[in-house]
Parts: structure tokens; sequence; C-alpha cells
């Protein structure tokens, strides 16, 4: 399910969902769709919640979800 739809400084959409984690990350750029694991992108299967990163995930460059403790949602 589609949370909401950010738009870029180069005028791209950009969408965010609330089914995975990302939104609650301590890791996650403002765009929604980069974080310090995925600087090319936070792949699809994550940002959906089909992969929990929780656990690493071959690509993440060692980095898994870590809780912002300023976001108010739950894992």
């Amino acid at each position: 399910m589609v949370k909401n739809d950010k738009f870029g400084d180069n005028g791209l959409r950009y969408v965010t969902f609330d089914d995975g984690i990302c939104n609650d990350c301590i890791h996650v750029r403002d765009n929604g769709y980069e974080c310090d694991a995925f600087p090319d992108g936070i792949p699809n299967e994550i940002l959906t919640g089909e992969i929990d990163h929780h656990k690493p995930h071959p690509d993440d460059n060692g980095i898994q979800f870590e809780k912002n403790p300023n976001t108010v949602r739950g894992e």
C-alpha cells in the first residue's frame, strides 16, 4: 500500500511504502527511496516488506534496519 508521494529536487516522483520498515529506519534519506545501506535506491522487495531487513541483505553494505527513535510507528 502506498503511503505518500514525495518529489525530489530534480522533479522526479518518489513513492514510499507503509508496508515496509524503511520509513521507521534511522538510515533512510529524506527522499524515502535511498538509505545508507542502499545509496543507489532501496530494493522494491525491502520497500514493500516482502524481505525483512532486520536480517542482512547481500547488497546492504553491512547495514540493516535500525529503529529511528523519532518515529511514532511501531516496527
